[in-house]
Parts: C-alpha cells; sequence; structure tokens
C-alpha cells in the first residue's frame, strides 16, 4: 500500500541522536487505510513497530434544491430563496461560485465562497429584485475544493436554476 509518505523516506540515528520525521497520508480512495512504520535498531533483532492510519475520504458537496423559482414580483419588490451547502463526509471543503457575473442585474447571494465543516451544511441566501418586466432563467455553479486548496478543483455542482419575473 502506497499511502504514507516519508520525509525524509529513511533516516539513520547515531545514539542520543534525535531528527524529525513528517509522515504524510495519500489515500487514492475511501475507507481505512492501514500500514506500518518499521524502526531497526543495530544489534536488536525486534523491530519496534509504529502502527499508521488514516481515513480516506471524498471530497464532496451536495446542493438542494436544484431548482429555485422565483414568484412574479411586482417592480423593485425583492424575494429570496436559501440554497444549502450540505456536507455529508468528515472533511471540510472549499467552496465558491462560478459564474455569479452571468446572473446579470437583480440576482445577488448572501456568500460567494467560504469553507463547510466536516458533516454540515451552510444556508446560502439567493435574492432576486424585480427591476424591469422581465421572465428570467439562470444558471451558476459551486467549484468545490479540499479546504486546504491542494487538489484544486475536484467537483463542479451545478446548481440550481434560477427563475424569476414579473
Amino acid at each position: 500500500m502506497d499511502v504514507f509518505r516519508l520525509d525524509p523516506p529513511s533516516i539513520r540515528l547515531k545514539p542520543n541522536e534525535k531528527q524529525e520525521l513528517n509522515i504524510w497520508p495519500y489515500p487514492t480512495s475511501t475507507g481505512l487505510k492501514e500500514d506500518n512504520l518499521i524502526c531497526c535498531i543495530e544489534d536488536n533483532p525486534d523491530p519496534v513497530v509504529f502502527r499508521l492510519c488514516c481515513q480516506g475520504v471524498q471530497v464532496k458537496l451536495e446542493v438542494s434544491p436544484k431548482k429555485v423559482q422565483f414568484n412574479r414580483l411586482l417592480l423593485h419588490r425583492t424575494d429570496s430563496k436559501t440554497v444549502v451547502l450540505h456536507k455529508p463526509t468528515p472533511l471540510p471543503v472549499a467552496w465558491r461560485i462560478r459564474g455569479l457575473e452571468g446572473l446579470g442585474e437583480g440576482f445577488s447571494v448572501s456568500q460567494d465562497a467560504g469553507i463547510i465543516g466536516p458533516c454540515s451544511e451552510f444556508g446560502m441566501r439567493l435574492c432576486f429584485e424585480a427591476t424591469k418586466v422581465d421572465s428570467i432563467k439562470k444558471t451558476f455553479q459551486v467549484e468545490v475544493s479540499d479546504a486546504e486548496k491542494l487538489l484544486g478543483i475536484v467537483q463542479v455542482e451545478s446548481c440550481p436554476s434560477l427563475c424569476g419575473g414579473l
């Protein structure tokens, strides 16, 4: 199993010497991953074994509902709806809205980026103000990455189709 990386890859210590060893987990699939770090001591037939384990978790975000319908509004009136971004797994994720500029005038969001903690959710408010007589249908996307943004964008979730009009 090639899940754990050591930095440096090997160490040779003199008596009473100390060095730092960094252990980095890189699971490539979900589930519990286990391995052993084996340390050999000169003139000692029994190695010292350190058990290593980590939990492989998928970076995933669920968006609900898939369609937001704003009712007919009088000019210059505002309506708002909530879209829930739900994180079902035990790993925080970073998210940001892509395509917000394409929504046009009248649409706005309470927050366009953030981090959602493990097994939690965030309610993003979408607002629509009727500024002219029109029927509007727009969409946007949520880009998802790991919280540290090391892996880049790992999921693009098409977000609600926004419908509004007079």
